[in-house]
């Protein structure tokens, strides 16, 4: 940048997306906004904390409410209690209920919500696997899908891997 766009004393760069051309800044009141990198707002500031999500290429927004997936103009699409990154494709979510599923960038559900936990692991020979608990501690059991397919590749029953072929 040749020109500084904001009093450097006051903002902090907390993420940024050069893709789009766009930052999100933090000011000593932590209030956060979206800007463009030439200093036009998206979204005003805010009391809501927002985070550019590189990964799955969208904006969130964390409240008391729970974690809103956002369009680059700052319009909510969805929300969830919580949302994990699951190999840079889908998001296990999290619904108020305590159940797990996964759903992708445009909030189609892939798994239901009937887990109690849903991850990725790396599985025999390396193979990534979406693993989701039916129910957990020393008696886990799972279902293991393949994250490029969704097709249901095996199982863990406590705590063994069975593969369905």
């Amino acid at each position: 940048f040749d020109t500084q766009l904001f009093e450097q004393k006051y903002y902090s760069v907390r993420s940024r997306y050069p893709e789009r051309d766009i930052f999100v800044l933090r000011n000593a009141q932590n209030q956060y906004g979206l800007f463009h990198y030439n200093g036009t707002p998206v979204m005003p500031m805010q009391k809501n904390e927002i985070w550019i999500d590189p990964e799955m290429a969208t904006l969130l927004m964390f409240s008391n409410r729970g974690i809103t997936v956002l369009d680059f103009e700052g319009n909510p699409r969805f929300t969830y209690v919580k949302l994990n990154c699951i190999c840079g494709k889908y998001w296990a979510a999290l619904i108020s209920n305590g159940s797990w599923g996964l759903v992708d960038k445009d909030n189609k559900v892939l798994l239901p919500f009937k887990y109690v936990n849903v991850n990725w692991t790396s599985g025999n020979h390396g193979k990534v696997m979406i693993t989701a608990y039916t129910t957990a501690g020393e008696n886990d059991r799972a279902d293991l899908f393949d994250p490029d397919t969704m097709e249901h590749i095996g199982k863990i029953i406590n705590g063994r891997t069975v593969m369905d072929n």
